[in-house]
């Protein structure tokens, strides 16, 4: 007998309203320049990140994180639960930068969504858990790779191994990621 154990799942979707990227970007920006100024950052990464900075959702960013959240319902495997946001953040990815690998700790599931990502920004890459060896050869069947477009977003378990290669474009590549609680 042959059964499938520990199949790994994840959500991709895509947010219609493309336009609200101009808005967040700003955002982005706009964040980014006064926590450069003030010198605030938990993150000590390659790629710019507001982690750790406490950002409060507007109307738009509300609406984007209700339409990601109703991926976390439909992959996690319970009939009733809440889905809590713990955090969200903006990254942003000049050229050359890259994410190191990594997990989310102390929550369920996490997501990427796509703000600005032009051709050849970085491909976000997830690591097959049971291999558990890291290595860069990502043609192995080790990793899974996915190219990230404007308006697209990824939810998958936050311990999932992943990373996002460099960004070989002449310009920013901008995302907004968060995590969620399942209670």
């Amino acid at each position: 007998m042959i059964e499938n154990l520990f199949t790994v799942k994840i959500a991709i979707g895509e947010v219609e309203n493309k336009d609200i990227n101009r808005l967040f970007e700003e955002d982005a920006y706009n964040i980014k320049k006064q926590i450069v100024q003030n010198n605030v950052t938990e993150w000590n990464g390659d790629t710019f990140s507001t982690l750790g900075y406490k950002l409060q959702p507007d109307e738009n960013m509300t609406k984007l994180l209700e339409h990601i959240s109703q991926s976390v319902y439909e992959l996690a495997d319970k009939t009733d639960f809440a889905v809590e946001l713990k955090e969200f953040w903006f990254n942003v990815a000049s050229p050359g930068q890259f994410q190191e690998f990594h997990t989310h700790e102390n929550c369920h599931y996490s997501f990427v969504y796509y703000v600005k990502a032009p051709e050849n920004s970085g491909d976000i890459s997830f690591f097959n858990p049971i291999r558990g060896d890291y290595t860069p050869d990502f043609d192995t069947g080790v990793a899974k790779n996915f190219t990230p477009k404007e308006g697209m977003f990824i939810v998958f378990r936050s311990n999932l191994m992943h990373m996002v290669k460099k960004n070989l474009s002449d310009q920013d590549r901008i995302s907004i990621s968060g995590n969620f609680i399942v209670k």
